[in-house]
């Protein structure tokens, strides 16, 4: 895989490197638990940084593909950002559904039009649906795709797809790297036409998922105490799954000690311990973090 330097002049000289040579570390907030359709000429701008993992995904799918990634220096929750993206024709633009809800309280976007944009893309946060509709309508109905996976994938594991007809605040497929079963109490997959609210497991199909860590052993945090399914080792990721009855998907939040709270996942022992501690009158604490109606953040 070439690494390309940038200079003032035309000229880029790769450097090649083993495939398994490390070119990033990846700071994921709880390990425990394809590229997209770029075209030469579109212009991308994702909210994101260098130690999440989408900060290499737009890296490699903008230079790879002969994109242009734009950068902006400046606070992305106000007005000016929204002239930006105008400004600078972008085509397709990242998302986090915070940032949107800040947009919309604002009122940035009034009388702005955004219809260079060809389509939407959100990860990180739980979407709304009343916030998914405010974003699309934006550009006039440009689909938002939605993304679902984590930092110790290195991708996505659930999304919305343009070929299929789609629904606010839902993931409609498998992504192409990855295969996934929810299991039942006793450990059974239910069938795939089957609605269902239970755990997921991963099935890495073709999923270049962390194999090394810097503080623990990969194999015994993913795949340690996992059943086997159609002759493939499942992997561990811990997000409780809901099947609707046509076929949809909607997270319903986390299966072990952590909460997503903001985009954030938080362990609930950590906030029952610092809020138990605040004050020797306070006997038991219990954190419950609960999601507005038409989903959203925590």
């Amino acid at each position: 895989l070439p690494f390309f330097f940038c200079d003032r002049s035309n000229h880029y000289s790769p450097v090649y490197r083993p495939i398994d040579s490390t070119i990033n570390i990846l700071l994921s907030s709880r390990t425990t638990r394809e590229p997209k359709a770029i075209l030469a000429g579109y212009v991308y701008y994702w909210p994101t940084n260098l130690a999440w993992v989408m900060g290499l995904v737009v890296l490699f799918i903008c230079f790879l593909n002969g994109a242009t990634l734009v950068l902006y220096h400046g606070s992305l929750l106000g007005c000016g950002f929204e002239k930006f993206i105008k400004g600078t024709g972008v085509t397709i633009l990242g998302t986090v559904l915070s940032l949107v809800k800040t947009w919309k309280s604002l009122n940035c976007l009034e009388g702005l039009n955004w219809t260079e944009i060809k389509c939407f893309a959100t990860t990180g946060e739980a979407s709304n649906i009343d916030d998914d509709l405010w974003l699309s309508l934006k550009s006039y109905y440009k689909l938002v795709l939605e993304c679902c996976g984590g930092t110790e994938l290195l991708s996505v594991y659930i999304q919305r797809s343009l070929l299929q007809p789609q629904a606010f605040g839902t993931f409609s497929t498998a992504a192409m790297t990855v295969g996934f079963v929810i299991l039942d109490e006793h450990g059974h997959p239910y069938p795939d036409d089957k609605t269902c609210v239970s755990e997921v497991r991963l099935l890495p199909l073709y999923l270049r998922a962390t194999n090394r860590l810097l503080n623990v052993d990969p194999e015994e945090v993913y795949f340690e105490g996992m059943p086997m399914h159609n002759g493939m080792h499942l992997r561990r990721h811990g997000d409780i799954l809901k099947r609707t009855f046509s076929g949809y998907l909607i997270v319903q939040g986390r299966a072990d000690d952590t909460m997503n709270l903001g985009g954030i996942k938080t362990s609930f022992v950590e906030i029952e311990r610092v809020y138990g501690g605040a004050d020797e009158s306070i006997l038991e604490t219990t954190a419950i973090s609960v999601a507005p109606p038409g989903g959203g953040l925590e």
